[in-house]
């Protein structure tokens, strides 16, 4: 068994996948996410690398090799030949480690909320926020850095996972979207926790006209239509949005209604999407 680093050029890399004739179905996303690390400059030479067997067959690595020739990068890795054939079975046997594993390590408490809601910030951080697309996700030290830059997420973690908003809530719209909402709504505007956000949730001192009044109203409606209509994330949020602008304007509201297909979010007051991606880059030190 030969081991040494190589420099993989997407040719080379190519060459090689012609020896990927008995392996696993590549995995497209897989190959995507791998690919964006490339062309971001963020991929980092490790014990992970690539296996031939001792008949020249490929082993192990396809996904990275896909990625060099998808990214057009060329990069260094660890390439194993002469690998006995019969221990292509004990290969990627182990589970990938996940944000929420990376998180831990990283001595981060609440990691599954708090990864889901990073990711949900990324999402947001579009110049027009659509959640029905995902996009590339972030390496996990990037996105372990985001974390760490934002201590002041854990009161929408506390917010979002409260008895309170549950009770309210519970099954409209995805909790790492209302928790990525609230940061970034009370980052630009402090007042939104107490002044928006909490009499949206306990529903206390709301009188007729309040944006958070008709919110509640219109969300117990989605609510109520789960069983049969499984609502769209881009209209639950848009709707949020809307009663959120008519609270910041100071404008009473009776009622709201918002189409059902709705392609991409609307401008949360008092700043613009394209603010919020230029913080999220800098965040991710991009």
């Amino acid at each position: 068994m030969d081991i040494k680093v190589e420099k993989i050029t997407p040719a080379k890399a190519a060459k090689y996948l012609e020896r990927n004739s008995n392996n696993r179905p590549l995995n497209r996303r897989r190959v995507r996410e791998l690919a964006g690390i490339m062309t971001a400059r963020k991929w980092i030479l490790n014990g992970q690398g690539i296996s031939f067997g001792t008949t020249g067959v490929l082993l192990d690595g396809q996904h990275r090799l896909a990625a060099v020739v998808l990214s057009k990068v060329t990069i260094e890795i660890m390439v194993c030949r002469n690998l006995p054939t019969h221990v292509f079975t004990t290969i990627d046997q182990q589970r990938k480690r996940t944000a929420s594993d990376m998180y831990s390590m990283a001595g981060l408490t609440r990691t599954a909320a708090r990864s889901s809601t990073i990711r949900a910030l990324q999402q947001l951080s579009a110049y027009s926020p659509n959640l029905h697309s995902g996009g590339v996700q972030l390496p996990h030290d990037v996105s372990i850095r985001v974390a760490e830059s934002l201590p002041e997420l854990g009161r929408s973690l506390t917010f979002v996972l409260s008895n309170d908003f549950k009770a309210a809530f519970n099954k409209v719209g995805r909790p790492a979207i209302w928790r990525g909402l609230h940061h970034v709504s009370c980052h630009y505007e402090p007042k939104g926790h107490l002044g928006f956000w909490t009499p949206l949730v306990t529903g206390e001192n709301l009188s007729a006209g309040s944006p958070m009044l008709a919110l509640r109203k219109r969300l117990t409606g989605y609510r109520a239509d789960l069983p049969a209509v499984k609502q769209s994330q881009n209209r639950i949020f848009a709707t949020v949005i809307y009663c959120w602008n008519s609270w910041h304007k100071g404008k009473s509201l009776r009622s709201t209604s918002v189409p059902a297909k709705v392609k991409n979010l609307p401008r949360m007051l008092p700043f613009q999407w394209w603010q919020w991606q230029e913080r999220f880059e800098e965040l991710c030190g991009e």
